[in-house]
């Protein structure tokens, strides 16, 4: 079922990073809503995107999360959305509530923690009305993103916070 699934889903993730969506990028000190997404791999990363977004809400910006998940936890952690495949129907739609609010929130920045290739996490970002979409390097991720930062790996979280941190606010001079 799922591989029927994947084949809507790509031809839909597609369709929605081929369509120019106008993006108009503020400087980082103008930044008022911030969206964090993330590939959910338990506990820890929940944890280390939680303290970058308290970080984010002491400089007084509004923060939403969502993380992506294999399969449905019973218990999610406090204070972030998740969704997983078992929110998408047989065509390949996301029938998430906190997805589709996600995905329709215009955010200053959007900042994506976690590797491509993956599917569902493509598709939020191809559908997403964020103004400047913040992840690391990965050379295939091009449509996805406005702004891509090399360095860290995605799993070495305090140095990837630092980085898109220091590159946003650079972005001060270019707004």
């Amino acid at each position: 079922m799922w591989a029927m699934k994947q084949r809507f889903l790509t031809w839909q993730t597609r369709r929605a990073a081929n369509k120019k969506t106008v993006r108009n990028t503020v400087g980082y000190d103008k930044a008022r809503t911030i969206g964090l997404l993330f590939h959910y791999q338990g506990p820890e990363s929940a944890g280390q995107v939680r303290i970058f977004a308290d970080r984010l809400r002491e400089e007084g910006r509004q923060v939403t999360i969502l993380g992506f998940v294999e399969k449905p936890l019973e218990n999610a952690p406090q204070g972030m959305d998740l969704y997983s495949r078992a929110d998408y129907s047989l065509t390949g739609k996301n029938n998430s509530e906190a997805a589709k609010a996600f995905t329709t929130t215009s955010f200053d920045f959007l900042f994506f923690f976690g590797d491509l290739p993956r599917l569902e996490l493509e598709q939020v970002l191809a559908e997403c009305k964020a103004q400047c979409r913040v992840g690391g390097y990965q050379e295939h991720a091009t449509p996805y993103f406005e702004m891509m930062v090399q360095g860290p790996a995605p799993n070495q979280w305090e140095q990837l916070f630092r980085q898109f941190t220091a590159f946003t606010q650079k972005l001060r001079s270019a707004s």
